[in-house]
């Protein structure tokens, strides 16, 4: 599946006093007096945070024209979001807002960054760079989680030249399958500049239980129960969009035991391609990972070739021996 994770980023601005536009005339009648207060309040405090956090931040020159900000209501993957737009970017769940921010962004940053061809290096170490992740975390009060841990911290010199410091969720110690990781698993995420400047940070940590973490299933018979089912897949009208069929397992590239989601593949009736409500079932898997041939035979039998080797995982639920699902890389 082709990967892709959304970082939000933000900008700060000094305090000044405007009145606020509105987008969404649903979301105004729906909230209470209480709330919208709270909504506001949190959207000054946290432009007055991220100032602090930017203390070179210079206002763009059309800043006074401007409303303090607009404000909408959306669905993300079923989660009700409010999304405030202004010289700074934030989201907050609009079901609690006692759950704290979702995203916060600084765009003004990138306005005012040259983009030229020229990607500078980092002025920063990887230690600094995970230092000073910790310590906006920290100025936001938002704490990681200790069955977190650190995915990534790594310095991408690309347009914004920008420092990237991911944790992922783990459950009991086991990883979660990132099957559609870059929208649907958990995690937090905070964006560096080329020289540690607060770019952003955006989380997602729910409400989530694994079904069963017992294991009946032992690996070598969850490796025979994916390869026994790959004929199975290669049936799917989900596996003939990505490649044709024909096209044999050549060998065992992993199995390892992992939380998964069941997106259910293997029936037309079930499968799940895209996910537009939060899927919070998780089962302890054993995720196994095959290769296949780019040397393959047509239906009629005549030979053909595949430009690239498909790498298949079905997912074994390791307490049933169950297929709950598959992915095709």
């Amino acid at each position: 599946m082709i990967k892709y994770l959304k970082f939000l980023l933000v900008f700060a601005c000094l305090p000044s006093v405007k009145i606020h536009a509105v987008e969404n005339k649903v979301l105004i009648t729906a909230l209470s007096e209480e709330k919208a207060k709270r909504i506001n309040d949190l959207y000054f405090s946290m432009k007055s945070l991220v100032s602090r956090l930017n203390p070179n931040w210079i206002p763009t020159d059309n800043e006074e024209k401007l409303p303090a900000y607009t404000i909408k209501v959306s669905s993300n993957s079923g989660q009700s979001v409010v999304t405030l737009v202004g010289s700074i970017y934030l989201e907050l769940d609009a079901e609690n807002l006692n759950l704290g921010i979702l995203a916060l962004n600084n765009d003004n940053f990138f306005l005012r960054k040259p983009v030229g061809k020229n990607k500078l290096p980092t002025t920063y170490t990887l230690p600094q760079a995970l230092k000073r992740a910790h310590e906006y975390l920290d100025a936001l009060k938002i704490q990681v989680p200790a069955d977190a841990f650190l995915t990534e911290c790594t310095y991408r010199k690309s347009i914004y030249n920008e420092w990237i410091v991911k944790w992922n969720r783990t459950f009991r110690g086991y990883h979660e399958h990132s099957f559609l990781d870059a929208d649907y698993s958990d995690g937090i995420a905070v964006k560096l500049g080329q020289n540690g400047e607060f770019l952003g940070m955006s989380r997602r940590w729910r409400e989530i239980q694994v079904q069963n973490f017992e294991i009946k299933i032992e690996q070598f018979k969850a490796v025979e129960l994916a390869i026994s089912a790959v004929p199975a897949l290669q049936e799917t009208e989900i596996y003939k969009t990505y490649r044709g069929r024909g096209f044999p397992i050549i060998g065992l590239i992993s199995s390892k035991l992992e939380v998964c989601f069941p997106n259910w593949w293997l029936d037309p009736k079930r499968a799940i391609t895209l996910i537009k409500e939060p899927h919070k079932e998780r089962r302890l898997c054993w995720v196994v990972e095959l290769a296949t041939s780019d040397q393959g035979v047509n239906s009629d039998g005549t030979p053909t070739k595949a430009t690239t080797n498909v790498k298949l995982t079905l997912h074994i639920d390791a307490s049933t021996g169950e297929i709950i699902g598959a992915d095709i890389l």
